[in-house]
């Protein structure tokens, strides 16, 4: 129902922005998902929902770091200087934890399962409110043609 609302507005808006140009029903729908803000809610919702699944895989994999440094002293006075270069590549296995790491994997996963089925259900709904309504409208100009 709020989409209808959403959706209506849209429309209102188009119209008054280009009287001239007709728009058809797909044409509609995709005005309206770039200006629908639910949509906009659910896509974010996805992308955070993908980057826990970066997150949850992050805990799984090893983690490897590097530290390098070089350093060159002064002797003060003498012509020969001192260099040293240092370095050191360190990596972490988290240990065992009752595969609780990729129970948490599998739990993104299915979380972004689920935001993308409600970015889908977003959308089929305000693809129908837009329907309706643009159906509305071509039945009310058939009917005023008809009185006329």
């Amino acid at each position: 129902m709020g989409f209808f609302f959403l959706s209506f507005f849209a429309l209102q808006a188009l119209a008054a922005t280009e009287k001239s140009q007709v728009y058809d029903l797909p044409a509609l729908f995709e005005h309206s998902t770039q200006h629908v803000t639910r949509l906009k809610i659910e896509e974010s919702k996805l992308k955070a929902a993908r980057a826990g699944n970066r997150e949850a895989l992050g805990e799984i994999l090893p983690k490897a770091s590097f530290l390098g440094s070089y350093t060159r002293q002064d002797k003060g006075g003498t012509v020969s200087s001192q260099n040293q270069t240092n370095g050191r590549f360190n990596v972490q296995q988290p240990l065992f934890r009752g595969f609780q790491e990729f129970f948490a994997l599998s739990a993104a996963k299915a979380g972004t399962r689920a935001q993308e089925y409600s970015l889908q259900w977003a959308k089929a709904m305000l693809m129908k409110d837009i329907a309706d309504l643009y159906f509305s409208i071509l039945q009310a100009e058939s009917a005023e043609r008809l009185m006329q």
